[in-house]
């Protein structure tokens, strides 16, 4: 179990301790789970989430055990750790690798290396950015449902700053260029995005850095949005599909494309600490 300690300041005197905590980033679902037994007002066990708090007050939330994934098969198995906290662990996926496991897929995926590394203790695994299979990089997990709630809300805002590289098809007219076009599913049910009036607003950033050939180069991709194949879908309507990306370029036999989240920046939920992670793209084959 894992607590979190919070004082009230004179902003929120009077308020309901859910409301409190709601302010303080708690998710309702947490607030469900902590509401009998599991918050405590100046060492008192709180009897009703509805009491009001007071300006000085010291509420402490205690969060259940995590309920691990019965579906899964905790695995030890090679893991390149960048950064580990009592909060969080940051590690870097290879390419072919899932991110969660998926009963429709085999092979050992992301999710099951992070949870044997924990053994023998069992751990939930909450990855807070998600990576296809082919790509490759930097994934963040919090350790902790609260921790969790924070991250992924500075993900919701922008806040966590995610740099990738990739290898397209084509050189770019401009080094430097935006890619401002709304993405929407293909059609119900399709996994295929494409850049269209009626989808979700999205944003891209992208910097040539070389030519690989006269056919292909590098590029920099940073991300002001978080779209489903964002950096795919964007690049393809530019004519800079990735290199070997079946669904939204040419497929190349026997190969895979290569896109990969180089570094993450952002601050530390609790610490409040700049938190800058990084990741180079190395070994890339054609």
């Amino acid at each position: 179990m894992k607590e979190f300690t919070f004082v009230v300041s004179e902003q929120f005197n009077n308020y309901k301790t859910c409301d409190f905590l709601s302010k303080q980033g708690v998710s309702d679902e947490i607030i469900l789970k902590v509401k009998f037994g599991g918050v405590y007002i100046n060492g008192n066990i709180l009897k009703n989430i509805n009491d009001k708090v007071k300006g000085g007050d010291l509420v402490k939330m205690v969060l259940p055990k995590d309920k691990p994934n019965p579906y899964i098969s905790p695995t030890k198995a090679h893991l390149k750790v960048l950064f580990e906290d009592e909060f969080m662990l940051a590690v870097v996926k290879e390419r072919g690798v899932l991110t969660h496991s998926s009963k429709y897929n085999k092979g050992l995926s992301l999710e099951e290396m992070v949870c044997g590394y924990f053994l023998p203790q069992e751990f939930t695994f909450r990855a807070i950015n998600r990576l296809d299979k082919q790509t490759s990089g930097i994934v963040l997990i919090a350790k902790d449902g609260y921790t969790s709630c924070l991250l992924n809300k500075q993900m919701k805002e922008g806040k966590i700053l995610k740099n990738y590289c990739a290898i397209v098809n084509g050189i770019p007219e401009k080094s430097h260029f935006f890619i401002e076009k709304p993405i929407a599913r293909e059609r119900e049910g399709s996994v295929k995005r494409v850049c269209r009036e009626d989808g979700k607003f999205a944003k891209t950033e992208c910097q040539f850095i070389k030519k690989i050939d006269d056919e292909k180069s590098l590029i920099e991709v940073v991300l002001h949005t978080g779209r489903t194949h964002q950096v795919r879908v964007h690049l393809a309507s530019e004519n800079l599909p990735l290199y070997a990306d079946g669904l939204y370029g040419e497929e190349v036999k026997g190969k895979g494309y290569i896109l990969h989240a180089k570094s993450l920046q952002f601050t530390h939920p609790i610490t409040k600490q700049e938190i800058c992670l990084y990741s180079p793209l190395e070994n890339f084959d054609f």
